[in-house]
C-alpha cells in the first residue's frame, strides 16, 4: 500500500487522523470555500482570501468612497505585468476631494516631501514571500480599519502595500506551482561588522542559499525600495508583514550579524510597545539572528544598512507550516493594527525628540 493510500484511509478515520491529514483537509476545503471566482464581485476582506484581481477590484471601489481618506498609487509592474499597488491611508483627512482635486500634496513623492515635511510615514508591505496569505489578508483589513475609522487628528499617514508579490500570490492559487520568495531578494553588504564569530560551515551554508534564490533587479523588489527613496525623508517606521515558520515574532535587525542596531534599547521597546494589547497574537521580540539565526538578504537589514531606517521590522503572524484560516483574519488583522499603531506612534514620538 502506497502512501497516498495510507493517508487516504486515514482520512476517513477521524480518531486516529494525523495533523498532517487534518491539513490535507483544510487545504481541500479552503480552495472550495475560501477561494472566490474572479467573477466582478467583492467578498469580504475580513471573512476570505481575495484573489489579486480582487484585492484590485476592492482597494479601487474603497478609494472612491472614501477619495479623502484614500489614494492608490501604482508603484510598478511584476515580471508577469500586474500592477503592484500601495494604498496611501491619510489619516488626517486630507487626500483628494471633488473640489479640490489637484490640490492634494500627496500625488507625487517629491510634492509630498515638500508640501507635507511634517507629515509621518509608516510604510507596510505584505505578501513578499508569494504564499503568505494570512499577512495580504491582515494588510487588507488594516487598509479597511484605517479608512473607515473616525478621522483623527494626526499627522501619521500609514502607506501600505497589501501584496508585493502579485505573480507568486496568483499563483498559489493553484497547488503545485513553483513560486518565488522575494522576502530575502536584498542585495547582503559584508564587511560592516565583525562576522569572526561566525563559522565558516555555517556562512558559506547561508550565503548559498541567499544566493541560489536571489533575483538580481527583479521588479517588483527594486519597484518597493524605490517607492520607499522616494518617501524616506517622511518614513519613521517599517514593518514587512510575513509569515514564519513557527511562532509569532517580531524581528529587527540584523540577521546578517550578531552586532546591535544603534538605540537598539528604544528599536527592542517600539517593537513590545503593544504586546500587552493584543489577544490572538503572543509576539516573541529579537533580532533576526539571534531568534532565527543567520540570514542574509532581509529587506530590514538593507534599509538599517544602506538607509538608516533603523526601525525596521519584520512580523511574522502566521505559522506558514499550517494551512491558513480564514476565520483568523479578522482575529489577527486586529492584533496587527493595534501592534502597528502602536509602533507608529512610538517611533514617531522618538523621532520628534531627537529633532530638537
Amino acid at each position: 500500500m502506497n502512501r497516498k493510500r495510507k493517508a487516504f484511509k486515514s482520512r476517513i478515520r477521524p480518531r486516529r487522523e494525523s495533523n498532517r491529514a487534518k491539513r490535507r483537509k483544510r487545504s481541500k476545503s479552503q480552495q472550495t470555500l475560501e477561494q472566490p471566482k474572479d467573477d466582478g464581485t467583492i467578498p469580504d476582506v475580513q471573512k476570505c482570501f481575495l484573489t489579486y484581481q480582487q484585492i484590485t477590484n476592492y482597494l479601487a471601489t474603497l478609494a472612491d468612497k472614501y477619495p479623502s481618506k484614500l489614494m492608490l498609487s501604482d508603484i510598478g509592474l511584476s515580471v508577469k505585468g500586474h500592477a503592484i499597488l500601495m494604498a496611501k491611508v491619510l489619516m488626517g483627512g486630507h487626500g483628494v476631494t471633488s473640489s479640490n482635486s489637484k490640490s492634494s500634496p500627496y500625488q507625487e513623492g517629491e510634492t509630498y516631501c515638500r508640501c507635507a515635511a511634517n507629515r509621518t510615514i509608516t510604510f507596510i508591505e505584505a505578501g513578499s514571500n508569494g504564499c503568505d496569505w494570512i499577512s495580504i489578508a491582515a494588510a487588507l483589513y488594516m487598509i479597511d480599519h484605517l479608512v473607515k475609522s473616525e478621522p483623527q487628528q494626526t499627522n501619521i499617514d500609514y502607506f501600505i502595500v497589501p501584496c508585493s508579490n502579485p505573480d507568486s500570490y496568483t499563483d498559489s492559487f493553484t497547488p503545485g506551482n513553483t513560486l518565488v520568495n522575494l522576502s530575502v531578494n536584498y542585495p547582503i553588504i559584508l564587511g560592516t561588522s565583525d562576522m569572526s564569530r561566525i563559522k565558516n560551515q555555517l556562512f558559506i551554508k547561508t550565503i548559498m542559499e541567499w544566493k541560489q534564490s536571489y533575483r538580481h533587479r527583479r521588479p517588483e523588489s527594486t519597484a518597493l525600495i524605490h517607492t520607499i527613496d522616494t518617501f524616506q525623508g517622511n518614513i519613521k517606521l517599517f514593518v514587512s508583514l510575513q509569515e514564519g515558520a513557527s511562532k509569532p515574532k517580531i524581528l529587527y535587525p540584523y540577521g546578517s550579524n550578531s552586532d546591535m542596531l544603534p538605540d537598539a534599547d528604544m528599536v527592542t521597546h517600539i517593537a513590545k510597545s503593544a504586546l500587552s494589547m493584543t489577544h490572538k497574537l503572543s509576539f516573541n521580540v529579537g533580532s533576526i539572528y539571534n531568534v532565527c539565526g543567520l540570514t542574509f538578504g532581509s529587506i530590514i537589514d538593507y534599509l538599517a544598512i544602506t538607509r538608516g531606517l533603523n526601525f525596521s521590522y519584520v512580523m511574522h503572524i502566521n505559522n506558514r507550516l499550517i494551512q491558513p484560516n480564514a476565520s483568523k483574519i479578522q482575529k489577527v488583522g486586529k492584533d496587527v493594527v493595534v501592534t502597528i499603531t502602536s509602533m507608529a506612534k512610538e517611533a514617531k514620538s522618538w523621532c520628534d525628540s531627537q529633532a530638537f
